[in-house]
């Protein structure tokens, strides 16, 4: 792979964002907390580091997370959100890839 080619792979592209914890509440309808110990228990899709002291949620893992909770015979036992390998391109740095 070509470094443009691995450049373009982590840009968003106009349906790709980066969600501060707020709309992430909004999104999934959980407290802080609640966010917080799922990801703790491997639950949830881990956030991303953006600055020194700000993190952000990839639209992207919270929308398959969604998908993955719907889909699920049992709601209340929801799949990892660790279930499924993450891309290259998820370093911590960029969103997992489709």
């Amino acid at each position: 792979m070509t470094s443009s080619s691995t450049e373009s792979a982590r840009l968003p592209t106009p349906d790709r964002r980066l969600l501060r914890l707020p709309e992430v509440r909004q999104k999934v309808g959980l407290s802080r907390s609640a966010i917080y110990k799922l990801i703790a228990e491997g639950h949830f899709p881990r956030q991303i580091p953006i600055g020194p002291r700000t993190v952000a949620w990839c639209q992207d893992d919270l929308e398959r997370w969604i998908e993955a909770r719907l889909s699920s015979p049992d709601p209340a036992n929801p799949p990892s959100a660790a279930s499924s390998p993450p891309s290259a391109a998820n370093t911590r740095r960029g969103c997992r890839q489709p």
